[in-house]
């Protein structure tokens, strides 16, 4: 054990938290050696060169997260945390929140809440069926018995994949489907260069760089190969937010709104003004919605990055717009009997109420046949 340490030490900066020489307490001693057991049994088989990397990686998170008085056994503990979750939640332990709301007299939403990240939506018409966000890559198996529980499991109708923003959890299966995808410049530049901060003022954040790396990790990032961009010259404005491009769903015309880059960088909404439903990505989440399981998975990303806004300032003004927005919205919508529709990022598709978010029609829940999840 001390001939290991001394090599590590001679690679890595590394701080032992303790160290019993008599070995009775091993459990207790060497941190490194029993977190990287514990993670091989996340991902399965890899090359010591590429754990001794991972390792290498995470020490920086652990080094910034000490320096801001934070405890690195509960850093450690809050990325295993992670990437059991999202392996305890496939198969038999996955499961869902499913809502289904009609939008126009030929076309209907379904918003499937996933166990850990955030919301999948599919734009249901009469000749096709277009998916805004992804989920994660590792859910993508059970995604798919889902939609053919919905009767939905012709994937060949799902044509088009609108992306949010470039988080794992938004975008993470979009190369698993046979689409086109389409998302912001922006977008596609965090996945090139696998820093979650690219192109915010926190871009030099070590805490985001290593975050990305790990989340792609064991979520099984499989993102979009090729996919369509966004003009990047803006067409019109809307609020404060530019409007890049227009879109059609059967009947239903949606405007793309380019966000400050608050919560990410390339982040973008889909606002269709006639039928009343804004796509607000991560910029609106309806909390009270979310159950106890996914508020403690939320909360480990906000550990361990400190914020999973790159730009908090921003975001704040961007969800002050977008409450405006929806109220002035529902202004004129409630004149004909109906409400904004507002569908987070994360949680119940939901309607404005009192200035909160209060969730929109009947949920439930759905698990995979003989399934223990949620």
């Amino acid at each position: 054990m001390e001939s290991l340490l001394d090599r590590l030490k001679s690679r890595y900066r590394l701080e032992i938290l303790e160290y019993d020489t008599t070995g009775e307490r091993l459990d207790d001693t060497v941190f490194y050696v029993r977190f990287a057991q514990a993670v091989r049994g996340l991902i399965g088989s890899a090359e010591d060169g590429f754990l001794l990397s991972l390792l290498h990686d995470v020490n920086h998170i652990v080094q910034e997260l000490q320096s801001l008085g934070q405890d690195p056994r509960e850093a450690f503990e809050c990325i295993l945390i992670t990437g059991r979750t999202l392996q305890e939640t496939t198969g038999e332990g996955f499961y869902a929140d499913v809502q289904r709301i009609r939008i126009s007299d030929v076309v209907e939403v379904f918003c499937f809440q996933m166990p850990g990240g955030g919301n999948i939506f599919l734009l249901c018409g009469p000749d096709e069926v277009v998916m805004i966000d992804t989920g994660y890559g590792i859910y993508h198996q059970d995604v798919v018995r889902m939609l053919q529980h919905y009767g939905l499991g012709d994937l060949r109708k799902i044509r088009r994949i609108y992306i949010t923003h470039a988080d794992a959890d938004h975008c993470g299966a979009g190369g698993l489907f046979g689409a086109e995808a389409y998302m912001h410049t922006g977008s596609l530049a965090i996945i090139r260069q696998a820093n979650r901060a690219y192109g915010s003022r926190s871009e030099s954040s070590i805490l985001e760089e290593v975050y990305t790396t790990i989340i792609n990790l064991f979520s099984h990032f499989a993102p979009p190969e090729s996919p369509a961009l966004f003009p990047e010259e803006s067409i019109g404005m809307r609020s404060i937010f530019p409007i890049l491009t227009r879109f059609r769903v059967h009947d239903l015309e949606f405007e793309v709104l380019e966000s400050l880059g608050g919560h990410l960088h390339g982040q973008v909404y889909f606002l269709c003004l006639e039928h009343g439903i804004i796509f607000t990505a991560d910029t609106l989440i309806n909390f009270g919605s979310l159950d106890e399981e996914r508020r403690r998975y939320n909360s480990l990303a906000d550990f361990l990055v400190t914020s999973v806004n790159v730009d908090s300032d921003l975001a704040r003004t961007e969800r002050i717009a977008l409450l405006e927005l929806i109220a002035d919205l529902d202004k004129d919508l409630i004149q004909s009997g109906r409400r904004c529709l507002v569908a987070c990022g994360h949680g119940a598709i939901s309607v404005l109420s009192g200035g909160r978010l209060e969730a929109a029609g009947p949920i439930e829940r759905y698990r995979p046949e003989g399934g223990r999840g949620g």
